[in-house]
């Protein structure tokens, strides 16, 4: 996405691509259940796995990085300009949930704090792009990307052990709140300005830099 896009547009090429995901979960369970209905669950694996493949040696053969391309000045100053996104939270829905009596409101809310989650999460994809120097974007998505792989795996647990401790759920969406609240404050709070080259030079206790001070010792 850095690569290509100017940041006021990552947002919305992050979302396209994220929301491949979603779609692609929707669209598997009748898929593959009439392929393996057809031709049994061995062929329905390795049809997907075929077009998967297929997809691959597609992308490889038409996908070009920008140091490929003869760009213009104009459309190299496109890639580089823009601000960073906002980031979207979705505590409200998830507080108002725990406290409805109304299972429709609920479900309701449940709905818009996912809707909004999925909004956040585009925007922090898209965000890694712009805060991140261009070799470090990777390792800054990765990051991010096993944090939120970990709290999904974490979540139905803790859930669990939440409700069973104490026969309600009203507590667990309170923590799933509370964590939603405590990301969006990190986001503020650590993410103050763009981490630039300089910051991942090692430094002193004195705050020097450290391949300076070593220099200048000779």
């Amino acid at each position: 996405m850095r690569d290509w896009f100017n940041a006021r547009d990552r947002g919305r090429a992050s979302g396209i691509l994220n929301s491949a995901s979603t779609l692609g979960t929707g669209f598997a369970a009748p898929l593959l259940t009439t392929l393996m209905l057809l031709f049994g669950w061995r062929w329905m694996f390795a049809i997907m796995g075929l077009l998967g493949i297929g997809a691959a040696v597609i992308w490889f053969a038409l996908y070009r990085n920008p140091s490929q391309v003869a760009l213009t000045e104009a459309e190299h100053h496109y890639r580089t300009a823009g601000d960073a996104p906002e980031v979207a939270r979705p505590v409200t829905f998830v507080v108002v949930t725990a406290f409805v009596s109304s299972n429709t409101v609920a479900v309701a809310c449940l709905c818009g704090a996912m809707f909004c989650g999925t909004v956040a999460t585009t925007c922090a994809w898209a965000m890694a792009s712009i805060t991140a120097p261009a070799n470090s974007t990777g390792s800054l998505g990765s990051l991010q990307n096993f944090g939120g792989y970990l709290g999904g795996a974490l979540a139905p647990i803790v859930t669990g052990f939440i409700v069973q401790g104490t026969g309600s759920f009203v507590p667990a969406l309170i923590v799933g709140a509370a964590m939603c609240v405590f990301a969006a404050v990190s986001y503020f709070v650590i993410l103050r300005r763009p981490i630039t080259p300089e910051d991942f030079q090692p430094r002193s206790r004195g705050g020097t830099d450290l391949a300076s001070r070593l220099e200048a010792n000779g």
